[in-house]
């Protein structure tokens, strides 16, 4: 009896209507991350023989350093951006999918070259800095849009709802990305 009751009935809808757009922010981000890591990041190879295979190491302890980083930029910048503007960058973060997709081919038959795991390591901070700050930052909006103890209480719930679908379709969009070729 101490949780908080939505204030009448229909309120997942009525919330909904107002934070849509966050709620659809996060779950677009979800699912681009999803798609590329760890299933597509961890296939990048390093430009060198790696029998140990540290460079998906390196990628890994990368990314959650940047997600990390964009998570906490997220709480002092999310209030001052627009929606568009949050939108604009999560669509800017399409462009990571052919570049990740591309690095996992390896460095070419060039032979191996450092360049080749700099573009990776940036590849993937910045993919990981964009998810962290764009993941907090739609959901900092998102309970933004309602007013009330209650309201908040269905926004939390259905924004966990939007980020669980975005993973479930970034886990199933990652099968296919593993294993194409550009």
């Amino acid at each position: 009896e101490n949780f908080i009751q939505p204030d009448f009935p229909g309120a997942s809808s009525s919330v909904w209507g107002r934070m849509w757009v966050s709620g659809l922010g996060v779950l677009v981000t979800f699912w681009i991350t999803l798609a590329l890591f760890p299933g597509v990041t961890c296939r990048i190879p390093a430009s060198r023989p790696d029998p140990e295979k540290w460079m998906a190491v390196v990628l890994i302890t990368v990314f959650n350093i940047g997600d990390l980083l964009g998570r906490m930029i997220a709480g002092s910048v999310a209030t001052r951006l627009s929606e568009g503007v949050l939108w604009l960058l999560n669509i800017l973060r399409l462009g990571f999918v052919p570049l990740l997709v591309y690095l996992q081919q390896g460095p070419g038959t060039g032979g191996g070259t450092a360049l080749h795991e700099v573009v990776a390591v940036l590849s993937v901070l910045g993919m990981a800095t964009t998810s962290g700050f764009l993941a907090c930052s739609f959901i900092i909006k998102g309970q933004l849009r309602v007013s009330s103890n209650a309201d908040r209480e269905v926004a939390s719930t259905l924004l966990a709802l939007a980020m669980t679908l975005g993973l479930a379709l970034g886990a199933v969009s990652a099968l296919p990305l593993r294993k194409l070729v550009l």
